[in-house]
């Protein structure tokens, strides 16, 4: 499993996985939330 799939699961809540790519360049947040989780 890559760190994506990860990132898929965990924000899979947030909205559909097509625009995850979209949603963590629109917001940085997202990463640093990234790496707390993990």
């Amino acid at each position: 499993m890559t760190s994506l799939d990860l990132d898929i699961t965990v924000y899979s809540g947030h909205g559909p996985v097509t625009s995850l790519r979209i949603e963590k360049e629109q917001n940085p947040f997202l990463i640093p939330l990234k790496n707390r989780v993990n």
